[in-house]
């Protein structure tokens, strides 16, 4: 009887994940995600998941990437950081281009910004910045999930072609980062680099790069951090607005 009732159970419960699936119901009803570390982000991977495929927006030579390290230390000492992707569309490949930031507690999802990304160049490199509005400031040792979503025009759909997605979290800006910020003769992205701030190492070098790309150090060590990130494919991509 009593591994009746057990079975009974397994069968409600498999058809109640089935039908959560299958439909629309609210975000709050999502399985659980995956706890971070504690001086961490989660892994993940730097690539988009399709939807649904007659949604998928054509495919390209090199796929939308994000631009970060994916190792469990995708962090920030910033308030309001700047996020950096390879976008392989030109502009009138584009319908909408969103991009979000959720704050994610446990049986919540709260979106704490959200901007709709103009293109107006060919494919590249693209720097999303957060609004330096009080409001969107990310709170130092909270976890973020960021998200890019794309709408292509060739979507037979109304649901997103691709979606990327990642985590973020700001960390405090303790005295010895500061002094090495401050006195330290080494630049600011070596400085984050050798401090696992990754998301900062990559803003302070890509604004220099992308500021000045003939000049060889600069160009050698942008190729360098994207080697390190398992990026290096991209060593060559113009920047795009």
């Amino acid at each position: 009887m009593e591994r009746m009732y057990l079975l009974e159970k397994i069968v409600f419960c498999a058809c109640f994940l089935t039908l959560i699936n299958g439909s629309n119901m609210p975000l709050l009803l999502r399985a659980e995600l995956p706890p971070a570390p504690d001086t961490g982000t989660p892994p993940g991977k730097p690539t988009y998941g399709g939807t649904r495929p007659d949604a998928i927006c054509q495919k390209t030579p090199q796929p939308l990437t994000a631009l970060a390290a994916y190792n469990g230390r995708d962090l920030t000492v910033s308030s309001h950081p700047t996020f950096w992707f390879y976008m392989p569309y030109k502009p009138q490949d584009i319908r909408q281009l969103i991009f979000t930031i959720e704050d994610v507690q446990k049986g919540s999802i709260r979106t704490i910004y959200k901007s709709n990304v103009q293109l107006n160049q060919g494919s590249g490199i693209i720097q999303i910045p957060v609004l330096k509005q009080p409001e969107y400031a990310l709170e130092v040792d909270k976890l973020y999930q960021w998200k890019l979503t794309v709408y292509c025009t060739t979507n037979a759909t109304d649901d997103p072609g691709l979606v990327i997605t990642g985590w973020v979290k700001r960390i405090p800006m303790n005295v010895d980062l500061n002094n090495q910020l401050n006195t330290s003769k080494k630049a600011d992205y070596l400085i984050y680099q050798d401090n696992q701030i990754w998301y900062d190492a990559i803003n302070s070098l890509a604004e220099r790069y992308f500021a000045d790309p003939d000049n060889p150090e600069v160009n050698n060590a942008w190729r360098n951090l994207l080697q390190v990130i398992n990026k290096e494919s991209l060593s060559q991509e113009p920047l795009v607005k």
